[in-house]
């Protein structure tokens, strides 16, 4: 019986050996099946992340999208503007310079018919008188272009039916 002592006892050893390999077996598996579960859910958590980020990224683009639509309407919109504001400013330049061009017509015609001697060669005073009609619209604001150009040649066709009666 002695022999059957130490034989228990080792069995016994065995036993406990085993319970302890089946419970460490046991909590390994219960480990790795939460070490899983813990993988399982972290990628189910970054997928449905890389989801939301996709969808903030593609509203970020249409909004950047509108966003360049509506600047560019609005500098088609300024452009147009600034346009307008330009071709006014020409045409009130283009009134302004034409005005300006009359009104120096209208000292050298002064001028003229000063040193003209007098009584006035009759043609002198028909052209006189077309022009005094310019000078009335150029005041009144109707005048153009074509304005200054007879004023012009009926001023140099005063000046010279002015040269031939006088004189030399």
């Amino acid at each position: 019986m002695k022999d059957a002592a130490p034989v228990d006892a080792l069995l016994r050893v065995f036993n406990n050996l085993k319970g302890l390999e089946r419970q460490i077996d046991t909590e390994r598996q219960r480990l790795q099946q939460n070490a899983e579960d813990q993988v399982f859910d972290a990628v189910a958590g970054a997928n449905k992340m890389e989801e939301k980020l996709s969808r903030l990224l593609d509203r970020a683009s249409e909004a950047i999208a509108q966003l360049s639509k509506d600047a560019e309407r609005w500098l088609t919109c300024i452009e147009a503007d600034l346009n307008k504001e330009d071709a006014a400013f020409y045409q009130a330049m283009a009134k302004l310079e034409t005005q300006l061009c009359i009104q120096a017509e209208v000292l050298r015609i002064v001028q003229m018919k000063v040193l003209l001697p007098k009584p006035l060669h009759p043609e002198i005073l028909v052209a006189w008188s077309e022009m005094e009609e310019i000078l009335a619209r150029s005041r009144s604001g109707n005048s153009n272009e074509r304005d200054i150009l007879f004023l012009q040649n009926a001023s140099a066709k005063v000046l010279k039916l002015a040269l031939e009666s006088i004189d030399v």
